[in-house]
């Protein structure tokens, strides 16, 4: 506030309180027509019509509520992409461990092919979602190699080519990851017979 000193027509003194930035204007009037008082207090508008509508109020009300919701729109967005790539990342660590239980099965059929035990026929159908284990081994046939051409015999002791034939198994693969993602791999093994 500045306060200036302004010499009056009477020749007395008075004190003028200025305020740039206000919207109230006190005037010190001489001392010899001051009042009780003291000071008079005069108010200005600086509209046009003389009266504030508060429509600076109403529209900054509405552009904040816009900025929330706008925020609340990009957390939701970020939290949602933030999920979704994680669930890829728990995807590809499930089939990557399924894929590591096959060649553990690929190995175990190339070591211990020649002693793997018989078994029956199981009389209800096979259930992949049934393991515990990381991979299960199927026998399915005994057939000549695909090299081999077609016509020969595996079975007959005169063969003397039973190097082209083949144990050919079924491994059916379960890999899981994190947050319940699971895959199964199956995978056809061929193993020569020795």
């Amino acid at each position: 506030m500045q306060l200036t000193d302004r010499k009056q027509e009477s020749g007395s003194w008075g004190a003028i309180a200025i305020a740039p930035d206000s919207y109230l204007h006190c005037v010190a009037l001489p001392h010899a027509e001051q009042s009780e008082y003291g000071l008079r207090a005069t108010a200005r508008s600086l509209s046009p019509t003389g009266k504030q509508s508060g429509s600076a109020l109403v529209i900054s009300l509405i552009i904040l509520i816009i900025l929330m919701l706008l925020g609340i729109t990009a957390m939701n967005i970020s939290d949602t992409q933030y999920k979704l790539a994680g669930n890829l990342q728990f995807e590809n660590m499930a089939m990557n461990n399924a894929e590591t239980a096959v060649i553990a099965a690929e190995q175990w059929l190339e070591t211990n092919a020649a002693a793997t035990p018989s078994a029956s026929a199981v009389p209800t159908p096979f259930d992949p979602f049934a393991i515990t284990d990381p991979y299960t081994i199927g026998y399915v046939s005994t057939n000549a190699s695909p090299l081999a051409g077609v016509g020969l015999d595996c079975f007959d002791p005169s063969n003397e080519h039973n190097f082209d034939c083949v144990h050919t198994y079924l491994i059916t693969a379960r890999g899981e990851g994190g947050r319940g993602a699971t895959k199964f791999v199956q995978v056809y093994y061929a193993v020569p017979l020795k």
